[in-house]
């Protein structure tokens, strides 16, 4: 609270306004949390039925890894680190009419960049 106090009194530029501030911030928190259980903002996802990710991982997931969550993507659209034109221009050919905007840049076995498709057009 107290660093609410002190941003709000260096905006109006008036540090004796600092014991009123503190007063009004402090019965403001006190309302709050005598009317609400929860947090203002979690009030608000409540009411408002907002999605929002639970505190915990469904259980589902619990082993997963982030590479089990991916979509492959096919061969021919993977450039290495040093693609020549060849390479970019059948990348480009191969992601026409698909979903793939940005394409992977390969090293190895290792995805080292992404870069758009626009980006390899221009």
């Amino acid at each position: 609270a107290a660093a609410v106090v002190l941003i709000v009194v260096q905006c109006v530029n008036d540090f004796n306004m600092t014991p009123i501030v503190m007063l009004s911030v402090s019965v403001a928190l006190t309302v709050n949390r005598a009317i609400n259980a929860r947090g203002h903002d979690e009030e608000q996802i409540e009411r408002k039925k907002l999605p929002y990710l639970e505190g915990d991982v469904p259980p589902g997931l619990d082993t997963a890894v982030a590479g089990d969550l991916l979509d492959l993507i096919p061969k021919q659209l993977e450039l290495p680190p040093m693609a020549d034109i060849e390479q970019v221009e059948a990348a480009l050919d191969a992601s026409r009419g698909t979903q793939w905007t940005d394409l992977p840049i390969i090293d190895g076995v290792h995805c080292v960049g992404i870069i758009t498709r626009a980006h390899l057009a221009a």
